[in-house]
């Protein structure tokens, strides 16, 4: 389904329905994605580093083409930092707590510079004082908005290309 999405066979959220009834098929649930979350961990010093930026009035955003519930899982306590955090939504029948619906975000992929677009009207600063940080094809759109990337840990992106990430650290893992 990515494969179709990137080839523009359909939008973004009609690949979020076309999961979705892949998930539901199979009847996922809610503790089904917790004990995917549970699988996931931060890399050390994440959390210090995310608190002493908090305490430096660094504002901080998460805009991602993920699942909101995962990255609260993983981030703990520490997704309070966190002043938003956008992302793919999924919808839990209350009863049975099988997926019923995701909602995809509008941020993902060519969103992600309109989000640091926002972002900067928001808060009335130049999109160059921004800085993105992003590790993925979805991600190589943020640069069109003017503000700094820097990738780190590269997985499907040409993390040489200067024109799209102005920084690089190839091994990031403290």
């Amino acid at each position: 389904l990515h494969e179709q999405y990137d080839q523009k066979q359909f939008s973004h959220q009609e690949w979020c329905d076309k999961t979705a009834n892949k998930f539901i098929e199979k009847q996922m649930t809610r503790q089904h994605l917790i004990k995917l979350s549970k699988k996931i961990k931060l890399i050390p010093g994440c959390k210090k580093t995310l608190k002493e930026l908090k305490n430096r009035n660094i504002k901080l955003y998460i805009v991602s083409g993920s699942i909101k519930d995962i990255i609260e899982q993983v981030l703990g306590d520490t997704h309070n930092l966190f002043t938003e955090i956008k992302a793919n939504e999924f919808l839990f029948d209350t009863q049975t707590s099988i997926l019923t619906k995701i909602i995809g975000t509008k941020y993902d992929f060519e969103g992600k510079a309109n989000y640091i677009n926002y972002i900067s009207q928001r808060l009335g600063i130049s999109t160059s004082d921004i800085l993105f940080v992003g590790n993925s094809n979805n991600d190589t759109w943020a640069y069109q908005s003017g503000a700094n990337t820097l990738c780190v840990n590269p997985r499907i992106t040409d993390y040489h290309n200067n024109i799209i990430w102005h920084k690089s650290i190839v091994d990031f893992d403290d």
